[in-house]
């Protein structure tokens, strides 16, 4: 079923399924769901905030996963989460109802827009679509909002508008190829999943795919001139570039760092553009900004609005996001669980104190730490001290004899059993001149419980 096909199915039906929808983008596609007049029920594992928000909005949430849930229902989406033996899949395939992944239950509904922005990349997806969406919101451009973090200027992860479409784009699984850009962003291209891809040439095919869903409609390709791995994925392509040190049409540059938080000046074409100042911090995030300011000029703001917007983005959830303080040492939480955005994120903190980098990581998968384990350790190597908390398995089951303890002791770290003792150790070592970091995808965030100083 092509996704044209799809959406008329999706009108039409009146009872869908979500299994999974906890996650942030089942979710929003369960509340865009009701917003659209269907009955919507789902699952997922416990019972958690987002779940309770669900069931505030009369959306039926079952813990448990049964073959009775799917009855009778007309769509059942499933994420690339779910095991394939999970018994809701099973029924659902077998019951004679739709099937279809959240990725192309995504790539259907929005064709209803004209205009697609799809932003991907192995690090920062969720940033620059939030810079983005906030800008066009905040102009006016009514966008249709799917975030995978939470956006402050929006309550939430997703806003429903009759104007541009922007979306992040995920590579995992392919997912990305389910959808239909005008205008395809890829920031990066890097090294993960492993669970699906085999090694770095699979994931730039990928890319080089996702690059072809928007030249080959007449649309836009907007491509990190610094990236090596981004350029050659789209070599085959008419790009539009932005970067820092290679040629390109959307430059940095005259950079200036100042207590982590990065002002440089804009040229386009070679020509001054605009000046910015960043209200979030790290060198990363240039790219993002330069990402984010090429889609905006394409969508027609005027360079001050641009400016402005660009310039006032404070942020998302679990991106450097600041939640309190232990024992003076400011404290921030972090979704970055590869060992690259590890690097830059310490890198980061080390620009904005001079006493000690504490890390708190949970890591995420077993196969993702077994196959880059000697890229986490030296992820680590400039931070100065190194706790690490159990694996956070996911979609996965230990069979690969790795653990957080055998990567504590090889990254001359600590092994903290839970999140509390996790903090006592932070609690007997941090200094006010600290900075401490919370990293990781998965639930680590409840650490946040432990600290009293918000």
């Amino acid at each position: 079923m092509n996704p044209k096909q799809l959406l008329e199915t999706i009108n039409k039906s009146q009872t869908i399924h979500f299994i999974g929808i906890g996650g942030i983008s089942m979710s929003s596609l369960a509340i865009y769901s009701k917003n659209h007049n269907k009955v919507v029920t789902g699952s997922d594992t416990k019972p958690t905030e987002i779940t309770s928000r669900l069931e505030s909005l009369n959306i039926s949430v079952f813990y448990e996963h049964e073959s009775k849930n799917v009855q009778n229902k007309d769509i059942v989406v499933y994420s690339h989460a779910i095991d394939i033996n999970n018994p809701e899949l099973v029924a659902a395939k077998a019951s004679g109802a739709t099937v279809v992944t959240r990725a192309q239950f995504l790539g259907a509904i929005m064709l209803n827009s004209k205009n697609r922005i799809g932003v991907s990349g192995c690090h920062g997806k969720s940033t620059t679509t939030a810079m983005i969406s906030s800008a066009l919101e905040n102009t006016n451009k009514d966008p249709f909002i799917m975030c995978g973090a939470y956006i402050p200027s929006i309550n939430g992860c997703h806003k429903e508008g009759n104007g541009p479409f922007v979306f992040e784009a995920c590579e995992y699984k392919d997912s990305f190829l389910s959808f239909s850009p005008n205008v395809s962003v890829i920031l990066n291209v890097g090294y993960d999943h492993v669970d699906y891809f085999k090694d770095i040439n699979q994931v730039k095919t990928s890319f080089a795919k996702f690059a072809k869903l928007s030249s080959e409609e007449g649309g836009s390709v907007i491509v990190n001139a610094d990236d090596k791995n981004a350029m050659d994925a789209t070599k085959d392509e008419f790009a539009i570039l932005f970067g820092i040190n290679n040629e390109s049409d959307y430059t940095a540059s005259n950079i200036k760092i100042d207590n982590g938080y990065a002002s440089f000046d804009v040229l386009k074409f070679e020509e001054p553009f605009i000046n910015i100042h960043l209200s979030i911090p790290g060198y990363h995030n240039i790219y993002n900004a330069l990402a984010a300011i090429t889609v905006l000029d394409l969508c027609g703001l005027s360079k001050e609005e641009i400016e402005n917007e660009i310039n006032n983005f404070t942020g998302i959830s679990r991106r450097f996001e600041c939640i309190g303080k232990i024992n003076g040492a400011c404290t921030y939480l972090d979704y970055a669980h590869h060992p690259s955005e590890i690097v830059e994120t310490i890198k980061t903190a080390q620009s904005m104190t001079s006493g000690k980098i504490i890390t708190i990581f949970e890591p995420h998968t077993y196969s993702r730490t077994k196959r880059l384990y000697s890229d986490f350790i030296n992820a680590f190597k400039n931070a100065n001290v190194k706790i690490f908390t159990d694996i956070y398995p996911a979609r996965e089951t230990d069979t690969l004899g790795t653990s957080s303890q055998k990567l504590a002791n090889a990254a001359n770290g600590f092994y903290a059993k839970d999140y509390k003792s996790a903090y006592e150790k932070v609690k007997n070592i941090a200094t006010s001149n600290d900075i401490v970091l919370i990293l990781g995808a998965g639930p680590i965030e409840k650490i946040k419980e432990y600290i009293e100083e918000k």
